[in-house]
């Protein structure tokens, strides 16, 4: 999904085109994300971060394959 976003890096972008971020004109080419398990509650901040909460990603897993 980051792809289709254009928040992947251009090396790894079809055909390397380049991406949302390289395109863009911010200078603060940052971003944020906040995953919940509901899906309405979960965001994007961009550009910039949320100070809400600030540590490694942290995800309940199951399992890892």
């Amino acid at each position: 999904m980051s792809g289709i976003m254009g928040l992947a890096y251009p090396s790894i972008s079809v055909d390397h085109l380049d991406t949302f971020l390289d395109k863009s004109t911010l200078t603060d080419k940052s971003f944020s994300m906040y995953l919940h398990s509901n899906p309405s509650k979960s965001y994007m901040v961009m550009p910039g971060m949320d100070t809400v909460e600030e540590k490694y990603w942290a995800l309940k897993l199951d399992s890892v394959k």
